[in-house]
């Protein structure tokens, strides 16, 4: 899972880990810092990431052609890389039952593709 692998690394820093990555676009819009990245002018992924604050974690959201990929991160965790969590999340009505990877000892991966209607949700919702 390239998209999943380059936002793990990326989403503290927000840099491009892919070397033959042609573009990164990179803004920040209030506290977020959202970013495109292309190959031979073909879209690869694109990513939102807030930095984690004193009071919560942070989080980044990436998309690539095919998958959606939730991310939270903080430098305060300890994890064990390969386990997995089970979470819940809830986004207004939608609710869903997943499984957290750990992808560091700071960061885990939650894989929302197909879940169309949590993602709709999202899309509705002022807090997650």
């Amino acid at each position: 899972m390239r998209v999943v692998s380059c936002l793990v690394l990326s989403v503290s820093l927000f840099v491009s880990t892919a070397s033959n990555a042609e573009t990164l676009r990179i803004r920040r819009v209030g506290p977020w810092n959202i970013a495109a990245t292309t190959e031979k002018g073909v879209f690869q992924y694109c990513m939102m990431a807030r930095p984690e604050t004193k009071t919560s974690p942070g989080f980044g959201i990436a998309r690539g052609a095919s998958q959606l990929t939730l991310v939270m991160f903080s430098q305060k965790w300890k994890l064990e890389k390969g386990t997995s969590y089970s979470v819940t999340l809830v986004a207004g009505s939608a609710r869903e039952e997943l499984q957290a990877k750990v992808e560091s000892a700071t960061a885990v991966t939650v894989d929302l593709t197909g879940r169309d209607a949590f993602v709709e949700g999202l899309a509705r919702v002022p807090a997650l």
